[in-house]
């Protein structure tokens, strides 16, 4: 993903976005296949997300390209629920 220019600097603006608490959890949609996990939408890009327990922060687990979202949910699908 780091190749793709455009890519690289929209996921390094919304994970910026995402420490300085711009993006919250009404940003988040729910990821079609997981009970638990979230995801946000952007143009390029898909940010994973698994929110916190008991008021921990949310904690990523995946930041791919919007092609690559279905390969991805393979490998999900053994970790998460």
């Amino acid at each position: 993903m780091w190749k793709d220019s455009e890519a690289k600097k929209e996921t390094l603006s919304k994970l910026e976005k995402i420490e300085k608490g711009e993006l919250t959890g009404r940003n988040q949609k729910p990821l079609t296949g997981f009970k638990k996990l979230k995801e946000y939408k952007f143009n390029k890009i898909r940010i994973i997300v698994q929110p916190g327990q008991k008021g921990a922060p949310d904690q990523i687990v995946g930041i791919v390209k919007r092609s690559w979202l279905t390969n991805l949910m393979k490998t999900f699908k053994n970790k998460f629920k």
